[in-house]
C-alpha cells in the first residue's frame, strides 16, 4: 500500500469522526458518543442520543441545521438525569434532517425517526420528562 493510499484513508478517517463530533447525533445511523447513551422515551416515537446531566450542563454542541435547545429534561426511574433537544412543536422543524419535534404540550422534544432497527440495540428507558430549568 503506497503511502498517498496510507494518508487519504487516514484523513477520510479523520473526517469521518469529525462529522460526528457533536452531541444529539441520530442513534440509528452510526451510534452515539461513549458519553451519551442511546435512548427512546415511553410514549414518544423515535430515539434519541442523550448526554447525562447529573454532574453539569447539557453540551451545546448539536448538529447541523439543530435550532432546538439542549436541556436537561429527562430523568430515568433511577433518578438520573439527561439532556434532550427541547423545540417548538409549532415552530418550523428546528431538530434538523431525519428528526422531528414531538409535541409534549407546551413544549416539544425532539428525537430522531425511527428506521430499521434490526441492527440497532437502545436502551429502553421509562424516561419521563422533568421540570425544565432545574
Amino acid at each position: 500500500m503506497s503511502l498517498a493510499m496510507i494518508l487519504s484513508f487516514a484523513l477520510c478517517l479523520a473526517l469521518s469522526m469529525m462529522a460526528q463530533a457533536v452531541h444529539y447525533e441520530n442513534p440509528y445511523m452510526g451510534g452515539c458518543r461513549s458519553d451519551e447513551l442511546p435512548i427512546r422515551i415511553t410514549g414518544i416515537p423515535g430515539a434519541i442520543c442523550s448526554p447525562h446531566c447529573d454532574d453539569g450542563p447539557c453540551p451545546s454542541d448539536v448538529p447541523k441545521n439543530v435550532t432546538a435547545t439542549p436541556q436537561c429534561a429527562l430523568r430515568d426511574p433511577t433518578g438520573s438525569q439527561y439532556c434532550a433537544l427541547i423545540c417548538d412543536p409549532n415552530g418550523k422543524n428546528t431538530c434538523g434532517p431525519g428528526a422531528s419535534c414531538r409535541a409534549l404540550s407546551p413544549i416539544g422534544l425532539c428525537t430522531y425517526d425511527e428506521v430499521n432497527t434490526h441492527f440497532f440495540r437502545y436502551a429502553r428507558m421509562n424516561m419521563t420528562l422533568t421540570k425544565l430549568g432545574k
